[in-house]
């Protein structure tokens, strides 16, 4: 315990280095519990996330080799769903902020 105690910065240091921030299924609850920061209901989030990977990493493909698809429609509902992005992302911006630089 006293080991892991000693330790435990360089445990933290690695577990969030090796964290992937785009894995919203950890990183929502961890803002929760950390941050006091409740993202709502972002289903959609978790879907466009998963619709991005499939294009960067399997070029455009689901793991399956399905074609994935992308309409007109489905870009402009993910506009209009991320719309509150701006107030999202200042949320996020000022959790990072230590407590004192937060208040001011």
């Amino acid at each position: 315990m006293f080991t892991k105690k000693e330790n435990l910065k360089n445990i933290l240091k690695r577990y969030l280095n090796d964290l992937i921030f785009h894995n919203m299924g950890k990183v929502k609850p961890m803002y929760r519990d950390v941050f006091g920061i409740d993202f709502g209901e972002i289903g959609w989030l978790f879907e466009a996330i998963v619709c991005r990977h499939h294009c960067v990493h399997r070029a455009g493909y689901d793991k399956d080799g399905k074609k994935v698809t992308i309409s007109k429609q489905s870009l402009e509902t993910l506009m209009v769903q991320s719309s509150g992005s701006r107030y999202f992302c200042g949320s996020l911006f000022w959790a990072s902020k230590p407590k004192q630089a937060a208040n001011t």
